[in-house]
């Protein structure tokens, strides 16, 4: 299995104008190698898996509608027998000893839930809003017990995504993400992961793994050879990292094939590529196509 990382939010671009209907951002994420075998971790074309987080607002929601709630800080015990929902989670020995916001942050997807689930946080009402040592011990008219409650939930599954930077001295790795949102029984929906770059701030921490890529996503080895780059929205991410493996190449005065990149989205208002290609366009000779499927 791949190694885990703790990557710290460096910095979030928008690169997005005003009034955009859809947003992209470029996540800068730091982390920390062990020692110099992990000098090369990624290459351009490789990828890093994320493991994104409920809000907390989501969570907290959660919580106040389970009349059973251990108190804070004690560490779930969870038996396969109880955790182990066929249709939705596949059993992890690594979730027993988590405390139930460590579980609920990290392990569930709540953007997921079942139409059960959802039914009943939209329903359930507390009695007479008991609390002890800061937990509910006041059972919903409709109650759901804790362990039934978890054991319904799916399990967050890790989001693969194009890496957008070259390796460098500086330990960080770019990502281009695209925030998702559609309806769903009249209600606007937000992804997980775009409801958690939504949000996230500079300085939070996110888990994720560095990932290879298909031979076919691979940059020639010959920089002299031109590139031909197609693209559209975020799918742009992975061709950052090879437009940036070729300006080092020119900035020491290797010979650098021109670049020709062909980038479709849907208005004209969502083309970020001149903000991303304005430093390497210095020393590249790079030639930019843009088609809008949707014009105003």
């Amino acid at each position: 299995s791949a190694k885990l990382f703790e990557f710290t939010i460096k910095d979030k671009i928008n690169l997005s104008t005003d009034g955009a209907s859809e947003k992209y951002f470029l996540l800068v994420l730091l982390y920390t190698p062990e020692s110099n075998k992990e000098a090369e971790l990624f290459l351009p074309g490789h990828h890093l898996g994320i493991f994104p987080k409920n809000l907390s607002s989501v969570k907290d929601k959660v919580v106040k509608r389970l009349y059973d709630v251990p108190f804070r800080g004690i560490p779930l015990i969870l038996e396969e027998k109880i955790a182990v929902h066929k249709s939705w989670r596949q059993w992890n020995s690594h979730y027993s000893g988590l405390t139930l916001d460590e579980f609920l942050s990290n392990v569930t997807d709540l953007n997921r839930m079942p139409a059960c689930i959802e039914t009943f946080l939209e329903t359930s009402h507390l009695k007479n809003g008991g609390e002890e040592n800061g937990r509910t011990t006041s059972k919903p008219d409709n109650g759901l017990d804790c362990a039934t409650f978890i054991g319904k939930l799916p399990t967050i599954k890790r989001r693969l995504y194009s890496i957008a930077s070259c390796q460098n001295n500086e330990h960080t790795v770019n990502i281009l993400i695209a925030m998702h949102e559609f309806e769903k029984n009249g209600k606007t929906v937000v992804g997980l992961t775009s409801d958690f770059v939504r949000h996230v701030q500079p300085g939070e921490k996110i888990r994720g793994y560095f990932s290879k890529s298909n031979e076919q996503m691979w940059l020639p080895q010959d920089p002299s050879l031109p590139l031909l780059l197609v693209s559209a929205g975020s799918g742009f991410g992975p061709f950052m990292s090879f437009i940036e493996y070729r300006e080092r190449a020119a900035r020491t005065g290797t010979k650098t094939g021109p670049i020709f990149i062909f980038q479709g989205c849907r208005y004209k208002e969502h083309d970020f590529l001149d903000r991303l290609l304005k430093v390497a366009s210095t020393v590249l000779n790079i030639k930019t196509f843009r088609a809008f499927s949707r014009i105003n």
